[in-house]
């Protein structure tokens, strides 16, 4: 997001789960897609037009903006020069490797692509989640390890789904909340060219 004044934030890194490069793009494939994704049917090209008009229509209305002119991340890309991690559910029906792809080649800083278990809104297993913390913390200040949790306070959040955590600072999750919490599932695939 940028400022009023028109400056962006300066990021030290970013981490972008199921990215899309184009919301035309995205719009359209999941409207062509519809009948493997939802069960449903093809939308033909004119009724996806009547339907983004519409929206572009109500968003400009309320909030000033058109998506189908603003947003659009490929475009933007190659000015960001934060380290970038590029994160896509290998059963992801809604973002297609191809928007993932389109986008970390615009993408101007250093990249990494991961190929993670799941689907589109699936929570991440803990393989996926301690990859992201390991890029976390190669390009984040982080404080001195004294100040740090203790390794199995903090390997204990990352076995937690964020939602089934207890909300105090490192403390370790209740009897009842784990309970609530995922399992570990298997193994996943994660991009071969990135350090794990």
């Amino acid at each position: 997001a940028s400022t009023e004044s028109g400056v962006w934030p300066s990021l030290s890194c970013v981490v972008l789960d199921s990215p899309y490069s184009d919301f035309t793009e995205l719009a359209a494939h999941v409207a062509s897609e519809r009948k493997a994704v939802f069960g449903g049917f093809s939308l033909p090209k004119f009724v996806l037009d009547l339907l983004l008009a519409s929206l572009d229509a109500s968003v400009d209305a309320r909030a000033g903006l058109r998506p189908t002119q603003h947003l659009s991340p490929v475009k933007h890309a190659p000015q960001c020069e934060a380290p970038a991690l590029f994160v896509r559910a290998r059963r992801d029906p809604l973002i297609a490797q191809e928007h993932v792809e389109s986008l970390a080649k615009k993408y101007k800083g250093p990249r990494t692509l991961a190929l993670v278990e799941g689907s589109h809104s699936s929570p991440r297993d803990v393989d996926a989640r301690r990859f992201v913390a390991r890029f976390l913390a190669r390009h984040l200040p982080l404080p001195p390890i004294a100040k740090r949790p203790p390794t199995a306070t903090a390997e204990r959040h990352l076995q937690c789904a964020p939602w089934s955590r207890v909300r105090t600072e490192f403390a370790t999750p209740s009897p009842k909340s784990r309970s609530r919490s995922m399992p570990p599932q298997s193994p996943n695939s994660l991009d071969s060219s990135s350090p794990r």
